[in-house]
């Protein structure tokens, strides 16, 4: 009997040590890193990142050589090059930063 219970506890035990192994050292409600958001070239407002789905910036901003290009129009970003699925945009001024043609071929 009370190497049943041994046996139960200790396979008990290995369980929860899994589960915690498993979850790594994070605590949550913490944060784990940062990254420098940059600041916007035409009003040097910090920038933030958004998801590129559902922007609606007509206003577009090289952060290398401070081009400024209004389109009237929201971009389709999957044409404009390789972003991921986020961008840096200024709420201030409105803009989203893109590399240029250009400056993206001096890269």
């Amino acid at each position: 009997m009370k190497r049943k219970t041994l046996l139960k506890s200790l396979a008990a035990l290995s369980l929860v040590g899994v589960f915690i192994l498993a979850s790594g050292c994070q605590t949550s409600g913490s944060v784990v890193a940062t990254e420098d958001s940059g600041l916007c070239p035409t009003c040097k407002n910090e920038t933030t990142t958004k998801s590129i789905k559902g922007l609606t910036y007509t206003k577009h901003v090289c952060p290398s050589c401070k081009t400024v290009v209004d389109t009237g129009k929201t971009p389709n970003y999957d044409e404009l090059g390789d972003f991921g699925n986020e961008i840096h945009v200024c709420t201030r001024c409105k803009a989203s930063l893109i590399t240029c043609p250009q400056c993206a071929v001096k890269k």
